[in-house]
């Protein structure tokens, strides 16, 4: 009885050992870059050994559909990003151009990573609530990750 037992929880452990050491896929469902936008990416290796995360980008296009996205960014980066062990990578778009550009992310990470994006509360031009109206400064946060641009038109009007 105790054998056959052990026959099942063994396999089971060593499979489970395999499904964590997998990479993982991470969507970041906005990005924004231009027209006084920038987007700040932040890669996370939570492990003891160097890790790799691959980019992949997609910009918005007409009637809602989508198309590879060659993002521009500050520092230079490819499509393949190694992580050293117990670090945080910082990514920031280089929001030159005078249009706004948006889309989204597609991240294969490994294991013990995390990954996401920030985007500010406000464009990089066009002043915030906070400095139109003092008053609200306690409530106004200076970075808003995953803010959409539709938020943020709303909270000027």
């Amino acid at each position: 009885m105790k054998t056959t037992a052990l026959r099942f929880v063994f396999p089971t452990l060593f499979l489970a050992g395999l499904a964590f050491a997998q990479p993982q896929t991470v969507l970041i469902p906005q990005i924004a870059d231009g027209g006084g936008w920038q987007t700040t990416f932040v890669l996370t290796n939570t492990t003891i050994n160097a890790a790799s995360a691959t980019l992949t980008f997609y910009q918005e296009t007409s009637g809602g559909a989508t198309q590879s996205w060659n993002l521009p960014f500050v520092e230079a980066i490819g499509q393949n990003v190694q992580v050293p062990a117990a670090s945080t990578l910082f990514f920031h778009t280089r929001a030159t151009n005078l249009a706004t550009s948006t889309g989204w992310a597609h991240l294969i990470v490994s294991s013990g990573m995390t990954a996401y994006a920030i985007l500010p509360c406000g464009s990089l031009d066009v002043p915030t609530r906070m400095e139109r109206r003092p008053e609200a400064a306690v409530q106004q946060a200076s970075w808003c990750p995953l803010i959409t641009l539709t938020d943020r038109l709303r909270a000027l009007l």
